[in-house]
């Protein structure tokens, strides 16, 4: 109970620690979610590369107008060789986002959508992308290395895209790329699109195979196809299957008809818990992290159940247990806890994963420092930091007494700390 409090405390309170509270991960809330993806353009020697963007609302400051709340941001897309020295275009365009109600701006579950489209030659680029929001006047850029496909072949498959939902227009119905490839562990169906080139009226088969996490086949079915000259859009569903937690690998191979392998594509998805942060795809090691807000008995009933649906409602009922303000759609103490998880993952991982570390470990319980004091080039003693909480009138100093950067807790069994330590 005493800990609860202290993480109640620090919730409302980038790189150096002491400047990290508040600070969102990126696992939990993205500052904007892009997916890449090549297509035949139709031009000779030429891919199409289409890039997909979804930008959260809470990432987007809203107006007050008459009618509702506005929005308004800038994209811009650069692409460079893979070194960064030759920039081969550079587009820039304008979103414009309306909400009608102020819980309609401020819920986490929305989401602006758009894409551009660059006819570019088959090597290796370094895509960015930024973004601006023309109100907070607060900016988010993402560098992602990219390998330009090439289609040649006579019959060619484009890149997977996976679809979240689709829309009926004038022009037919029109589908939406989930860009994030995230799924909850309700959903039973994955949806996709891809493209098939023909240069010529031929048969062919398309195999497709769903990989688990541990690279097991988890789903896998394969269909005869008959291809005129041109493009064919393929709209696919992989229905009545269960995904369990973690990551999946999607694979389609395309064969002719003497089923000789002509080319093949996959894509990485992630299922998580509904509800949960993104980041949890492993419920063993999630509830492996709980050492610091549970206690030994709540954590030893959790980590000896065998069956993954009881473990999966007992790590649930934990957590449940712990939200502040269960009327809400976020539990505050579960996404706080394990965004200091991801920092301390992130930021102090040496030998081993950074919330086992020293300074993982103070982190977590107690969120980011007062003040820090940095050592690390002292003529007369080790490299060491020091940490002060002073709400808590706590000091904690770690010393690298190897000089690789692996700092550890001075007075390792200072008052009741020591058994927070894996």
């Amino acid at each position: 109970m005493k800990f609860l409090f202290l993480l109640l405390l620090v919730l409302n309170v980038n790189a150096q620690v002491e400047h990290s509270r508040g600070n969102r991960s990126n696992v939990f809330y993205p500052d904007f979610e892009i997916d890449i993806a090549d297509f035949p353009s139709g031009q000779k020697e030429l891919t199409q590369v289409d890039i997909f963007i979804k930008v959260p609302y809470g990432n987007i400051k809203f107006i007050k107008s008459d009618n509702g709340f506005i929005g308004k941001y800038t994209v811009t897309v650069t692409i460079y060789d893979e070194d960064k020295e030759k920039t081969f275009v550079e587009k820039m365009w304008s979103e414009k986002v309306f909400a009608k109600d102020f819980l309609q701006a401020t819920s986490n579950n929305n989401y602006n959508f758009s894409y551009k489209s660059f006819n570019l030659a088959p090597r290796d680029y370094l895509i960015r992308c930024d973004v601006f929001d023309e109100d907070s006047k607060k900016s988010f850029f993402v560098e992602i290395k990219k390998k330009v496909k090439e289609f040649s072949t006579s019959m060619q498959m484009s890149d997977i895209v996976i679809v979240s939902d689709s829309v009926k227009t004038a022009d037919g119905i029109k589908y939406i790329p989930s860009v994030s490839n995230k799924f909850t562990n309700n959903d039973s169906t994955l949806s996709f699109f891809y493209e098939i080139f023909s240069k010529k009226k031929q048969d062919a088969v398309v195999e497709y195979r769903l990989v688990d996490k541990g690279k097991k086949t988890a789903l896998t079915k394969s269909e005869n196809i008959a291809l005129d000259s041109g493009k064919h859009v393929i709209n696919y569903k992989l229905s009545h299957f269960k995904f369990s937690l973690g990551e999946y690998l999607l694979e389609i191979k395309l064969r002719d008809d003497g089923y000789d392998l002509i080319a093949e594509s996959s894509k990485k998805i992630v299922s998580k818990i509904i509800g949960f942060p993104a980041s949890i795809i492993d419920l063993d090691k999630a509830v492996e992290q709980m050492m610091y807000i549970s206690n030994s008995d709540e954590l030893d009933k959790i980590k000896n159940i065998s069956d993954a649906d009881e473990k999966m409602a007992a790590f649930k009922s934990f957590w449940k247990a712990k939200d502040p303000n269960p009327d809400t759609e976020e539990n505050e103490i579960l996404y706080e806890y394990y965004r200091r998880v991801d920092y301390a993952n992130q930021n102090f991982k040496h030998y081993y994963e950074g919330w086992k570390t020293d300074m993982g470990m103070i982190y977590i319980i107690l969120g980011a420092p007062s003040n820090v004091e940095r050592h690390p080039f002292e003529y007369d003693s080790k490299p060491y930091e020091i940490w002060d909480y002073y709400d808590i009138n706590r000091r904690f100093i770690f010393v690298d007494q190897t000089g690789f950067g692996d700092y550890r807790l001075l007075n390792q069994n200072y008052g009741d700390w020591y058994r927070y330590r894996p």
